[in-house]
């Protein structure tokens, strides 16, 4: 957002120099924390060419920049992890998915959980209102805009965020990933960015004066925002709950003698709290910096258990109401399921 902020600004007459190389820089930082930042040069095409149309000079020289800068990145990641997908198996999923039904339903989920961004799990059969109530918002406020003769205003006005946010989900056709948690929400950052930006557009057209047309962009608009917050704090609330577990794990590990140096085998870790990370990955790290131990950790699938018993080294099972143990992991049990810690 601060990358296209930054290019509007400098796509401006009063544009300096230091715009564009804000925005540069923006971009550099958002392709080295995370892959959707690929979708930045397009998103700034669509600006350019929706609101500084003709395109000058200067447009052109910073497409080219970001373009090339893209280019690269797309170079660099295919040459460390194999694939623009990563992995090679995870790359040839993603191309081979993209054109799906099952990417289209992805799409389509996107679409609407960027309207109403709250992840399913944590509001269940409720869920619907959140995404109904918004939507009403919406119709309601475009009504209001046609009342009010600014329907032409609102299409000249809205269309480049809804063309934007459009663009933001396509990306998702070929993720596979589930926007039903929190694992999947955080692909929805940029496009309900822009669809907050049509709300707010729509809302601002629809305002009257005085009277009723006030009073039904303001209902309109505290409808929408009081679902918004709701699903924010549910959200919340799976991270701090992440949180919590993830420091309990690491405070009840058992403690090490100093001269003993035998490698330390883990299993049944929970990766997540309803999608919100708790230890995906990363738990010998955490040992390591916060425990001080310098004995190696391995982190092992469930699968892999009982053949690491024949290895020698100290195995330990993490059971949510036991916490640490040296029992045998019995596959059956359905409370020891570590991709979910609920």
């Amino acid at each position: 957002l601060v990358f296209l902020l930054a290019w509007t600004r400098f796509q401006c007459e009063e544009g300096k120099g230091w715009h564009l190389w804000l925005s540069t820089f923006a971009l550099v930082w958002a392709l080295a924390s995370k892959e959707i930042a690929v979708i930045a040069c397009p998103l700034a095409a669509v600006v350019a060419c929706c609101y500084f149309w003709p395109l000058d000079r200067k447009a052109y020289v910073g497409l080219l920049l970001f373009g090339i800068l893209t280019l690269a990145y797309l170079f660099l990641r295919t040459r460390i992890l194999g694939g623009i997908g990563g992995p090679p198996r995870v790359h040839a999923e993603l191309l081979g998915g993209l054109f799906s039904l099952r990417s289209m339903q992805f799409l389509a989920h996107g679409l609407l959980d960027g309207v109403a961004p709250v992840h399913r799990e944590l509001v269940s059969k409720s869920w619907y209102p959140f995404l109904v109530l918004p939507l009403l918002a919406l119709t309601c406020g475009i009504g209001q805009c046609a009342r009010n003769g600014r329907l032409r205003r609102l299409a000249r006005v809205g269309a480049p965020f809804l063309l934007l946010f459009l663009l933001a989900v396509l990306p998702l056709a070929g993720s596979r990933r589930l926007l039903a948690d929190n694992q999947g929400s955080r692909l929805l950052y940029i496009p309900t960015a822009f669809s907050c930006a049509f709300f707010g557009a729509t809302m601002a057209l629809a305002r009257g004066q005085r009277g009723k047309s006030l009073a039904i962009s303001g209902l309109c608009s505290t409808l929408a925002l009081a679902t918004w917050l709701s699903g924010l704090v549910l959200e919340n609330r799976n991270w701090h709950q992440a949180a919590i577990l993830s420091h309990r794990i690491l405070d009840e590990y058992p403690a090490r003698e100093k001269d003993d140096r035998k490698a330390v085998f883990v299993t049944a870790l929970p990766s997540n709290w309803n999608g919100a990370y708790v230890y995906n990955n990363g738990f010998p790290a955490a040992v390591r910096l916060f425990r001080s131990e310098e004995s190696k950790v391995f982190v092992l699938p469930i699968n892999a258990w009982e053949e690491s018993r024949e290895s020698g080294g100290n195995h330990l099972r993490w059971n949510s109401a036991k916490g640490w143990t040296h029992e045998p992991f019995k596959a059956t049990r359905a409370d020891e399921d570590p991709s979910d810690a609920k």
